[in-house]
């Protein structure tokens, strides 16, 4: 029982671990709104998909662009990710990028300029990704500690009980 709390745990802190993560990706979505931008070009792109149920997809983006004469490659589409089981969605990020075309506008970060991506601001997943992730997280990683806690309690009180009854019909014999 022990184990499988462990497990419950692990779960809880993995998922709040995720959520942290999507609230980084988050916070550069909101903030890639005011990079400003300048013009890159595409080297390789595509769609990827992986076989499963549901099936997955992942856009695959590999551009340079120049900031201050430093060439600089990225493989961002856009902070936050797209929704991986769209073949649909996932392609026309692509489209939206302007990867058809071979000419991108790449926005830079002022603070990092090899933090890049094509296209700013959030999407679907951005705001509800990380609060699901850390309200989901949090409230399991509760559930596994605190059952951890009862059932860690519970052997010692067990043991004292039997102990006691098994001394007391001892006596009585």
């Amino acid at each position: 029982m022990l184990h499988m709390l462990n497990v419950v745990s692990l779960v809880g802190l993995t998922m709040v671990l995720l959520g942290l993560y999507a609230s980084w990706q988050a916070w550069y979505a909101f903030a890639s709104r005011g990079w400003p931008s300048v013009p890159g070009r595409v080297l390789l792109a595509g769609v990827y998909g992986f076989d499963g149920a549901p099936p997955a997809y992942k856009a695959h983006i590999r551009y340079r662009y120049n900031v201050n004469g430093v060439t600089y490659e990225s493989t961002r589409v856009r902070f936050g990710g797209v929704n991986p089981f769209s073949y649909r969605m996932t392609a026309s990020e692509l489209v939206a990028a302007g990867s058809a075309s071979g000419e991108v506008h790449v926005f830079y970060d002022i603070h990092n300029l090899k933090r890049a991506c094509l296209i700013t601001g959030p999407n679907e997943w951005t705001l509800p990704l990380p609060i699901l992730l850390l309200l989901f997280g949090t409230g399991v990683l509760a559930l596994g500690i605190f059952s951890g806690l009862v059932v860690a309690g519970e052997p010692a009180d067990a043991v004292s009980h039997h102990g006691s009854s098994i001394r007391a019909a001892e006596q009585a014999i």
